[in-house]
C-alpha cells in the first residue's frame, strides 16, 4: 500500500474530528522506522555493492541506503578475506600505526558525508536537474574554500541547464536542496571529471556513511559490502514503504495508536499500542523461519564440514 491508502485506513479506523493527514504521514513514517529498527530483517538486506580503493587513501563513502545501526559486511574477494569492524574509540586506543599501508583488514565508521566523492582539488561545483521544471529551487552548499575557510552559498537551479558555485571547494561539508524537486539533481566538480553526488527528487540531502580502512590501502582493490537498508522516509501520497506489504498493517497500527492518543482516547490507545507491539513480534518471528537448529556434526578427511539439520525443532520465538 502507498501512503494515501494507509491514510485512508487510519482515518476510517479512528475518525478524527479534523484533518490531521499531515501529522498522520509523520506517524506512518515513524512506525515503519520503529519496525525496521527491531531486527536485522532479511528483506532489507542488500548484497554485492562495491567501492574501489585508491593507494594511500584511508576514507571511503558507502551507499546512502546503508543502515549504520546494523552490521555491515565488507570483504575482499581477491585475498579473499572479510574486513573486520572496530569502533573508532577502540581503534584510537589500539593505535596500530596510522601510516601503515597494505591490504585492509579493519574498518571503522567515522561519520557521514553529504557527497559520495569529494573534489580531488579546489574546484567549483556544477549542478543541474534532470527536469526542466526545476528552475526556482536553491542548492545550499557549505564547505572549505581554497584558503581552508568555511564558506556558504546558495545556487539556484536552472532546470537541465548547468549552474555553478561562486566559490571553489576543497571539501564539501553540507549540501542540500531547499525543497523537493521534480528531477534528480547531479553535482559534479573538477571540470565534470568527478561526480560528487546525485540527489533524488524526494530527498533534500544525502548522507553517505564514511568508513576508514586499516591498513591504508597500498593499491587499487575492489571491495565488496553487504548491508541492511535504512527505510526511506514516507512523505508523499504515492510513497511505498520498503517493508513488505503484508506487514503494512503494523505501520498503520502505530499511526492508529498515535491518533487515539492525540484524540485523548486512552483505552483505545493502549489497546492499539499492544496490538502494534504484538504485530512487530510476529514480523520478527516470521523473519526467523524456519525455526530449526543446525550443527556441524562431522568433518571428512579433507576437513570439509558436513552440515546436518537436526530433527528437533523448537517452537517459534525460541
Amino acid at each position: 500500500m502507498n501512503v494515501a491508502e494507509m491514510l485512508k485506513n487510519v482515518n476510517a479506523e479512528c475518525h478524527p474530528a479534523t484533518d490531521i493527514d499531515t501529522v498522520l504521514v509523520r506517524w506512518l513514517d515513524r512506525g515503519q522506522k520503529i519496525i525496521s529498527s527491531k531486527a536485522n530483517f532479511t528483506w532489507l538486506r542488500q548484497y554485492g555493492y562495491t567501492f574501489a580503493t585508491v593507494a594511500d587513501t584511508e576514507t571511503y563513502s558507502l551507499s546512502p541506503l546503508v543502515d549504520t545501526s546494523k552490521i555491515i559486511h565488507i570483504y575482499d574477494k581477491t585475498t579473499p578475506q572479510y574486513v573486520q569492524n572496530m569502533n573508532d574509540n577502540e581503534f584510537r586506543m589500539y593505535e596500530p600505526g596510522p601510516e601503515s599501508t597494505g591490504t585492509p583488514y579493519l574498518y571503522r565508521l567515522i561519520g557521514f558525508s553529504p557527497v559520495l566523492n569529494q573534489p580531488t582539488a579546489a574546484s567549483i561545483l556544477t549542478m543541474a536537474s534532470s527536469s526542466t521544471a526545476d528552475t526556482s529551487i536553491n542548492v545550499n552548499v557549505q564547505g572549505l574554500n581554497t584558503s581552508g575557510v568555511f564558506v556558504t552559498e546558495a545556487v539556484t537551479l536552472n532546470g537541465t541547464g548547468s549552474v555553478t558555485t561562486t566559490n571553489s571547494y576543497t571539501r564539501v561539508l553540507s549540501l542540500s536542496k531547499s525543497s523537493k524537486t521534480t528531477g534528480t539533481v547531479t553535482i559534479t566538480s573538477d571540470a565534470a571529471a568527478v561526480t560528487n553526488v546525485a540527489i533524488a527528487p524526494s530527498d533534500r540531502s544525502v548522507n553517505h556513511p564514511l568508513i576508514g580502512l586499516y591498513t591504508i590501502p597500498s593499491a587499487a582493490i575492489t571491495m565488496y559490502y553487504d548491508f541492511t537498508m535504512a527505510v526511506q522516509t514516507l512523505s508523499a501520497n504515492d510513497d511505498i514503504s520498503l517493508i513488505p506489504e503484508k506487514y503494512h498493517d503494523a505501520i498503520e497500527l502505530y499511526a492508529i495508536f498515535r491518533t487515539y492518543k492525540h484524540m485523548n482516547n486512552t483505552s483505545m490507545a493502549q489497546i492499539t499500542a499492544q496490538e502494534f507491539t504484538a504485530r512487530v513480534d510476529d514480523i520478527i518471528r516470521d523473519d526467523k523461519q524456519p525455526a530449526a537448529n543446525w550443527s556441524l556434526n562431522s568433518v571428512d578427511q579433507n576437513a570439509t564440514p558436513q552440515i546436518a539439520r537436526l530433527s528437533t525443532y523448537f517452537p517459534r520465538g525460541d
